[in-house]
C-alpha cells in the first residue's frame, strides 16, 4: 500500500491549520426609521443613536416603561434632520 498524495490534494503549510472564514454578517436595518427618512438606516447608525441619546436625556429617568421614540411628532422631526 503507497501513501502517495495526489498533486491536486496538496495545500500549502500557512493554509492547513487556518480557520475557515465566515462571512460578516449584514448589518441589520431599522425599517421604520428608513420609511421615515426615506433611505436605509442601519439599527448601529451613529447618526440615530446619538439622536435617541438625546431624546433619553429629556426622559424621565424612573420611568421603565416601553418607548416608542417615533410616537412624538418632535422625535420624529430630529431623526429627519439628523440623516439630511
Amino acid at each position: 500500500m503507497k501513501d502517495e498524495i495526489k498533486p491536486d490534494e496538496w495545500i500549502p503549510a500557512s493554509e492547513a491549520f487556518r480557520p475557515k472564514s465566515k462571512p460578516r454578517p449584514k448589518p441589520q436595518i431599522d425599517k421604520d426609521v428608513s420609511n421615515l427618512v426615506g433611505q436605509p438606516v442601519n439599527v448601529n447608525d451613529s447618526r440615530l443613536i446619538k439622536v435617541i441619546a438625546s431624546i433619553n436625556k429629556t426622559r424621565d429617568p424612573n420611568d421603565l416603561a416601553p418607548y416608542d421614540y417615533l410616537e412624538n411628532a418632535s422625535n420624529r422631526e430630529k431623526i429627519k434632520n439628523a440623516f439630511r
